[in-house]
């Protein structure tokens, strides 16, 4: 009678455990899922947002954009700053290539004033309309994600004080080659894709 008392007690246990461990592993299944839903864009094109962690910028015009995002330049965003507002690096990479000798005042795409950072998939960021002598950092140096490279400002066809921010594929220029989607990580967006007219604060970097 012991021995069955036992053996019963034994596989009721077992059974338990079977259904812990199954449900952990759902749990872990289920953090997991979320985890790529939070994250699922390419790995090769996840970026922070170009300015200080705790700093809040209003996205006014993000892909597709009514006002000038189309064409090549269709994947951009643009953040309205004061002019000298820090510029931060969205990701670590190599600058490629710096012009800032150009006034605010001056108006065409070819007086923009820009930072571009070349990265390990030899795709580009550029960090475009930067103010005269703005440029943090110089050609050929290495930088890391959160590093210090420019001052906006609103230089070239501006309109206004404000950071154009974009990604092209093998072409350090700030005014030509095909614009290419990108996604921010430290962003309040679940898909990292900002919304035009949303604010968005930079989170800590993870």
């Amino acid at each position: 009678m012991k021995i069955i008392i036992m053996l019963t007690l034994t596989l009721l246990l077992f059974f338990q455990g079977c259904k812990l461990t199954n449900y952990q592993s759902s749990q872990s299944e289920q953090q997991r899922s979320s985890s790529q839903q939070t994250a699922s864009s390419p790995p090769d094109a996840l970026y922070y947002l170009p300015f200080p962690v705790g700093k809040t910028y209003t996205c006014n015009q993000s892909f597709s954009g009514p006002y000038s995002h189309y064409g090549l330049f269709q994947y951009a965003v643009d953040f309205p700053m004061p002019v000298g507002t820090l510029v931060t690096c969205a990701r670590a990479g190599i600058v490629a290539y710096i012009v800032q000798s150009n006034d605010d005042s001056t108006t065409g795409n070819n007086y923009a004033n820009a930072v571009i950072v070349r990265h390990d998939n030899a795709d580009f960021s550029r960090y475009c309309h930067i103010k005269k002598n703005g440029a943090l950092v110089s050609v050929g140096q290495a930088v890391n994600s959160g590093d210090s490279i420019a001052l906006s400002g609103s230089s070239g066809d501006a309109g206004y004080p404000h950071l154009h921010f974009d990604v092209t594929k093998y072409n350090p220029s700030p005014d030509v080659g095909q614009t290419i989607p990108f996604y921010f990580i430290n962003s309040a967006e679940t898909n990292g894709l900002l919304k035009q007219g949303k604010t968005y604060t930079a989170l800590p970097y993870h």
